[in-house]
């Protein structure tokens, strides 16, 4: 029985973890200082989780997943769309705003 209030107080300390930086990110776009390479460790590290937990019936191990992952893939994203506003030549980002200018298609691939 203490073993496993330990276990669910655990999972809820690492929900903890990515919530404040994804709040951030969220609320004022600040993205300086924040590691695209962190958050896909995390991202990755959620699934493993996530899979191991749902394998195993350990559910307090994977509790934690069901938070990070969605909050890493938010800053993921954010990293993303402020990397395409950065360089507009990256794949699918539409470069100008009238047809003489060209455009780039997630399909077309850069040469």
């Amino acid at each position: 029985m203490v073993v496993e209030m330990l276990a669910w107080c655990g999972a809820a300390l690492s929900c903890l973890l990515c919530v404040p930086q994804a709040a951030r990110t969220i609320r004022e776009g600040r993205l300086d200082g924040v590691s695209a390479c962190t958050y896909w460790i995390i991202l990755a590290n959620a699934a493993v989780w996530a899979a191991w937990s749902l394998l195993t019936g350990e559910h307090a191990a994977g509790a934690p997943a069901l938070i990070n992952g969605p909050a890493a893939v938010i800053i993921l994203r954010r990293l993303l769309t402020a990397r395409r506003r950065r360089n507009p030549k990256l794949p699918g980002v539409v470069v100008g705003q009238d047809s003489s200018e060209s455009a780039i298609s997630a399909r077309e691939p850069l040469t």
